[in-house]
């Protein structure tokens, strides 16, 4: 077990998905799975080999997500913030930073837009039907590349170690 203090003050900060949304997402695809062979078991033998085979695909595709769960990483230094995901990452200054979004929108607008590969996919992402609406945020912003959206950490927000980050390396954020 490690006894020494760590210093977070002295380099960055780093924050995963907070453990309840972790947690949810297996709980959903083991369920969904558990349920489908359970019912499998009263039928005939066909019915049962396909409603195996379907448990076993769900199993494997949520397999499959398991990095999107747990990969998910945001790096809070005195340079900014850096939000990494399987195959993008989203960088800001703290200078860009014009305001923070609370929950449930949580977020941060920027004052200059972001470029590259994820805010590409985030504009994309917003047109699927009714996803926009589900993520709460500011369809309007993620189009312009002024929106790093930070709901999945917003377990650490309401618990306060992400505001004192905040607080830390952007006090300007919080003046009135």
């Amino acid at each position: 077990m490690n006894t020494v203090p760590v210093d977070h003050a002295s380099g960055p900060r780093y924050y995963r998905i907070s453990p309840w949304r972790r947690g949810v997402f297996h709980g959903i695809m083991v369920s969904m799975a558990l349920i489908i062979a359970l019912l499998s078991f009263g039928s005939d033998a066909a019915d049962r080999n396909a409603g195996f085979a379907v448990a076993g695909v769900l199993l494997l595709i949520g397999a499959a997500m398991v990095p999107l769960v747990w990969y998910p990483r945001l790096r809070v230094s005195n340079e900014g913030l850096e939000l990494r995901q399987v195959g993008w990452r989203m960088t800001a200054e703290w200078q860009n930073v014009d305001r923070v979004l609370d929950p449930p929108a949580f977020g941060l607008v920027l004052k200059e837009p972001m470029a590259g590969a994820a805010v590409q996919l985030w504009r994309v992402s917003i047109r699927v039907p009714f996803l926009g609406t589900f993520l709460r945020l500011d369809t309007d912003l993620i189009e312009q590349g002024r929106l790093v959206p930070l709901d999945p950490f917003a377990y650490y927000w309401t618990k306060g170690e992400l505001q004192q980050d905040f607080r830390r390396y952007a006090p300007g954020l919080f003046r009135s």
